[in-house]
């Protein structure tokens, strides 16, 4: 039998199993490292991998976050990964305070609480696609919202869902507030002019010493209404369709609330 010399011998291409080389689509915040820090790791000298606060020891880099009631510790927790993107963020227990660097959001998951619970996001949030953000108790958003993709806000079936962005947000894309109610509680807080929000659920203006709205921001009124809850607020964009003013001022401001009415200012459709 005549053999073929391995120098000539054709090799037959072979496919690797993609999944045996990515890290996993979902990663989970464990906080069993001894501080808060995201990119927190340590090197496994004898095993030749390394410990982190993320399941599987991963790195959360380009995948889905989840936040829940099976970490060891750091519930309040520190993105210290200078530029970092991940498809999205969930967050299925209460009380979780995520601070640092800015966070890029890559896909149209956005940012999800399932539950009625509180969430405290006080770092940057770019909106790099459009996106949906679904609130199950309180989500608060103390950090700037950047990026170009429209937001639509929603409140998780069964849950009494809420968002507050108090920060000058700069971001240039729409928001629908589908349901839930959005708190604002800064001048710009909407993002930059001229983009829209609709109003499907309650906008309601929340800062204590009420909101000078500068920011000619156009609000389409589709079934929720424009409240001012606190303070005194005044508001520059137009308004459409066209709405009357009921139990406020006869012009956008300024507007203050009653003694016993925080809905004050509250727009309804003209009969």
């Amino acid at each position: 039998m005549r053999h073929t010399p391995a120098s000539k011998r054709r090799l037959v291409p072979c496919l690797e199993r993609l999944e045996d080389r990515l890290v996993p689509a979902t990663v989970k915040w464990v906080g069993d490292r001894p501080t808060a820090d995201w990119a927190d790791f340590a090197i496994d000298v004898g095993g030749g991998g390394f410990f982190t606060n993320w399941s599987g020891d991963q790195i959360p880099s380009g995948n889905s976050l989840v936040f829940d009631d099976t970490a060891v510790n750091h519930f309040s927790n520190n993105n210290d990964f200078p530029s970092l993107s991940v498809q999205s963020l969930s967050f299925n227990a209460d009380g979780y305070t995520v601070s640092g660097n800015a966070l890029n959001i890559t896909t149209a998951a956005g940012i999800t609480q399932s539950a009625d619970i509180s969430t405290q996001l006080n770092l940057g949030i770019n909106v790099a696609v459009a996106q949906t953000w679904t609130a199950g108790g309180l989500l608060s958003v103390d950090g700037v919202i950047t990026g170009t993709g429209n937001l639509a806000l929603t409140q998780a079936a069964g849950t009494s869902g809420n968002f507050e962005f108090s920060q000058e947000n700069t971001f240039a894309g729409s928001i629908t507030v589908q349901s839930g109610q959005l708190f604002v509680e800064s001048n710009k807080a909407l993002g930059a002019p001229n983009f829209g929000v609709r109003l499907r659920a309650p906008l309601i203006f929340s800062a204590p010493g009420g909101v000078n709205y500068t920011e000619p921001e156009f609000l389409i009124l589709d079934g929720g209404p424009l409240i001012n809850g606190l303070g005194a607020t005044t508001f520059a964009g137009p308004v459409g369709p066209t709405y009357t003013i009921v139990d406020g001022a006869a012009a956008w401001g300024p507007l203050a609330p009653g003694a016993s009415d925080t809905a004050h200012f509250h727009c309804e459709p003209s009969q």
